[in-house]
């Protein structure tokens, strides 16, 4: 187009004057006529636009997937924790063998001024917080114990002692 010049991709300059200053913007007439804009139309959808940037959308398939893994994994931590409670029942002796350990030393001790000593103890749970348990000693006896352990799980009362 003459009197116009382009100095860079998307910016023109007038590079001839026509009853204006040198170096002066085109007039509006120019621009409305060099334009695919007509007035007022600015702010309305035009071709030279950017195009909106494509949406991700996750296949249905991959959504169901997603939220049924997140069900198994939170019901497994419950089901876990529900696990790790039920079976400590407030901890320490409630536990078979920190209750058997306990019992095998308390018993060495006591036995230990015989030349006894204990050489297993085998506990086995009859009810709630109540164990039947085995002392076998080294001289060859076994002895039986039934065993309290209380609710809170820090100690425990033998029904007779060595």
């Amino acid at each position: 187009m003459p009197g116009v010049e382009q100095v860079a991709p998307n910016a023109w300059q007038r590079s001839e004057t026509k009853g204006g200053q040198e170096g002066s913007p085109p007039s509006a007439a120019w621009a409305v006529r060099n334009s695919s804009h007509q007035p007022g139309s600015w702010g309305a959808p035009s071709a030279w636009q950017a195009p909106s940037p494509p949406q991700r959308r996750l296949p249905v398939r991959a959504i169901v997937a997603i939220v049924v893994a997140a069900v198994l994994v939170l019901g497994g931590g419950i089901a876990v924790v529900a696990w790790a409670i039920s079976s400590s029942s407030g901890g320490g002796f409630n536990n078979v063998s920190t209750l058997e350990n306990s019992i095998q030393s308390t018993y060495q001790d006591r036995l230990s001024s015989n030349g006894v000593t204990v050489t297993n103890v085998s506990c086995v749970g009859s009810s709630n917080r109540q164990y039947n348990c085995v002392l076998e000693l080294s001289n060859g006896l076994s002895v039986s114990h039934h065993v309290t352990v209380s609710s809170d799980g820090t100690h425990w009362v033998s029904d007779n002692t060595p």
